[in-house]
């Protein structure tokens, strides 16, 4: 067998493998911000972004997570701005609660993400040992990708939305949003598609102690209040 043949076999199996992930439409086509590559990484043969290579993120090391985070951040925001969505435009003045990006296993991903939190929400900062969120707190994580050859891809925005008692009760009252690269909503729990957001409720499910929030690892929280 050919290398050429080798390959469509194993792009073959990646197909399958990203159309299996439930959540993968969310991560569509999004275009990397080629001013922003990882220099480890830039010797491999270039590929396009494809849904499996932002499912699996490559592993960076905590000062190019930090550098690849600093340099997607104007491409990101310039992106989300458009969209019509308040989180999408808003958190990137919120509070962040990461001292930088970190990779963050988020649904088996391996994204590389920060954590905003709004002015309601800014008892976060506690972590485990702060109270249930106010109704109206908001929280985002956004993410960035990166390809197998080093090239850096904002994401998605993953936001939670404390609502009224009585909104989903068993899932601690919040509500899921997942915005795409580009700004567009993807899903919405109790709106839009909110089939592409059930996950995300299966992942803080067992945070169910802590007001359903899940936290960074020590070493990337932001201190102070």
């Amino acid at each position: 067998m050919s290398r050429f043949s080798t390959w469509l076999s194993a792009a073959a199996m990646v197909a399958v493998l990203a159309t299996a992930c439930t959540s993968a439409p969310y991560l569509g086509r999004v275009a990397p911000d080629r001013s922003c590559t990882i220099e480890r990484l830039a010797w491999m043969p270039s590929v396009p972004l494809t849904m499996l290579d932002a499912l699996r993120s490559p592993p960076l090391s905590d000062e190019e997570a930090r550098l690849a985070g600093e340099c997607v951040e104007a491409s990101r925001h310039a992106n989300l701005a458009r969209s019509d969505h308040p989180v999408a435009r808003e958190h990137a003045a919120w509070q962040r609660m990461t001292v930088q990006a970190y990779r963050s296993e988020h649904g088996s991903r391996g994204l590389n993400v920060n954590i905003f939190v709004d002015r309601l929400a800014a008892g976060y900062i506690k972590f485990e040992d702060g109270d249930p969120m106010p109704v109206g707190a908001r929280i985002a994580k956004a993410s960035f990708a990166v390809t197998h050859d080093g090239l850096v891809s904002g994401g998605p925005l993953f936001a939670m939305e404390k609502m009224p008692p009585g909104f989903d009760p068993g899932g601690g009252d919040w509500r899921y949003t997942l915005i795409g690269p580009d700004g567009t909503l993807i899903g919405e729990t109790g709106g839009r598609n909110a089939e592409e957001v059930r996950f995300c409720f299966t992942c803080h499910e067992a945070a169910r102690g802590q007001d359903f929030l899940l936290f960074p690892a020590p070493l990337y929280r932001r201190k102070g209040s």
